[in-house]
């Protein structure tokens, strides 16, 4: 990628403020009349199954007004590449009368029809029990795949170093950074807090998946940067970071948590006019 690119990549930087999860949402106090918004903490969640076992995740809906009544939302499927077979939603959630937020558990089975593909199905809250509320993000993806228990924490502080061939000593996820790893919506997961690109966008919340014989990226991640391209609808484009395909996916040992390195795909929706690349991130624990 060329130097006057990269450039526009800085000055825009600072000005980009999108992502792909859900930003924190801000609580306005206990006035009933104030406005409400709805939204769910995660535009994405991983639902980790067990080999020949089951799995749970846990989906937080979030309110940013107090109420004196409890306030019931339906939740809906939307069907997608995952087998209903292999998972459970419950019919709605209820957020209790002076609660701002309620949580639910979405079960998965195995029964023979999970694998180390991710597969997916979508949740949504209804239209119907929406009463006047402005909306967050009320659809969400619901990521589905096996997993092995692990046998390690995988929690902590870790440092964090990556290289990049597109884009010239920008590193994703920090050169050389700590962070702390924390447990996220399920045992699976781990997450922690920072910005793709250190020192440009925001912070966000960066999932990491480990399965049973690999770890990924957890969800689209949506870098925060751009060059000030639009597509044919009139959308910005930005660079956003996936999770490496199949093949591509980093093993690891489930019994030694002191390193382990996740490969994912920068640069994944071609913005810039640079080329999508297989990239790694190295965590070292501190």
């Amino acid at each position: 990628m060329n130097m006057k690119t990269f450039f526009k990549i800085l000055l825009l930087a600072a000005v980009v403020t999108s992502c792909d999860d859900v930003e924190p949402t801000i609580f306005h106090g206990d006035d009933p009349a104030e406005q409400t918004f709805l939204s769910f903490s995660s535009g994405t969640y991983s639902l980790p199954i067990e080999r020949n076992a089951t799995g749970t995740s846990t989906v937080t809906l979030t309110v940013s007004t107090i109420s004196t009544v409890d306030r019931t939302y339906n939740i809906e499927v939307i069907a997608g590449s995952a087998n209903p077979a292999t998972y459970s939603v419950p019919t709605s959630v209820t957020i209790l009368a002076g609660e701002y937020t309620a949580t639910f558990n979405i079960t998965g089975t195995d029964n023979n029809l999970v694998n180390e593909n991710i597969k997916t199905f979508e949740i949504k809250v209804s239209e119907a029990s929406i009463t006047g509320e402005s909306l967050g993000d009320v659809q969400s993806t619901v990521n589905v795949y096996e997993v092995c228990p692990l046998q390690a924490p995988f929690l902590g502080t870790y440092k964090v170093t990556s290289t990049s061939a597109i884009f010239n000593n920008v590193f994703p996820f920090g050169n050389g950074v700590n962070i702390e790893l924390l447990e996220g919506s399920n045992p699976y997961e781990r997450v922690f807090f920072g910005n793709a690109y250190a020192g440009y966008g925001s912070t966000q919340r960066i999932p990491i998946n480990f399965q049973c014989d690999y770890l990924n990226l957890g969800a689209n991640l949506n870098a925060q940067v751009g060059c000030g391209e639009e597509d044919g609808d009139g959308n910005p484009i930005y660079i956003w970071l996936e999770p490496a395909d199949v093949g591509d996916r980093a093993p690891y040992n489930t019994n030694n948590e002191g390193s382990f390195t996740m490969n994912f795909i920068e640069n994944a929706r071609g913005a810039c006019e640079a080329p999508s690349e297989l990239n790694s991130a190295t965590f070292v624990k501190q």
